[in-house]
């Protein structure tokens, strides 16, 4: 990797980082992901269930790689984590501007 990018990652203040990052080139190279850049490009506001679902993966393999160290957490461990998360309803809390009006009012 490039000095720019490991930069970027700052592996020394968020361990995973880096492996996080070579999965996700591996997606992205894959097709499973798109990614897009440019002012104000992120994650789609709405995006579809089956992305939902990926997202929520995703974000349970960066706090298991951050949190536990892990840095290659099995389907299983994903699925515990992903459970408590919404058992914390974590994915629930979304900024109100962001809700999509017919749900908003």
């Amino acid at each position: 990797m490039s000095q720019t990018v490991d930069a970027i990652l700052r592996e020394n203040v968020f361990p995973g980082n880096t492996s996080t990052f070579s999965e996700l080139k591996e997606y992205v190279a894959r097709g499973h992901i798109i990614g897009f850049t440019g002012a104000g490009v992120s994650v789609p506001v709405f995006p579809t269930g089956g992305e939902r679902e990926e997202l929520k993966k995703i974000i349970a393999t960066i706090r298991i790689k951050r949190d536990l160290r892990k840095d290659h957490p099995g389907e299983r461990d994903v699925s515990k984590v992903v459970g408590k998360l919404e058992e914390q309803e974590y994915f629930d809390k979304v900024p109100r501007d962001v809700v999509p009006p017919t749900e908003a009012t």
